[in-house]
């Protein structure tokens, strides 16, 4: 987790202010990896789904709560997430979970 963090700070500083991903040439596949990480870091806790005003991480006993986008990720990640592939694809994965469960209900 220590390592995604510090990932995500450095790489947040290459994303180009002129074409909004991280290659000034535009949207790339290394814009298709780092979105899909930060979405696997949202679903299991790493990254929060929505910014917070508060530290970026805290402790709660022994555990690391998630880390909070900056408004430059956040503006990021849905940039990313409105392209029309990202959402095909999102509709296609839930179309497959809700096909998954329907078929672990009618056993």
């Amino acid at each position: 987790k220590r390592q995604f963090d510090n990932a995500l700070d450095a790489i947040e500083l290459e994303l180009n202010d002129e074409s909004g991903y991280l290659l000034s040439s535009g949207f790339s596949a290394c814009d298709i990896l780092l979105s899909n990480c930060c979405f696997w870091a949202q679903q299991i806790g790493w990254l929060a789904k929505s910014p917070l005003n508060e530290p970026t991480s805290f402790t709660v006993g022994d555990a690391t709560i998630s880390k909070s986008p900056t408004p430059k990720l956040t503006s990021y990640l849905a940039r990313c997430r409105r392209r029309n592939a990202f959402v095909k694809a999102n509709e296609l994965r839930k179309d497959q979970v809700n096909e998954r469960k329907e078929h672990h209900r009618s056993k």
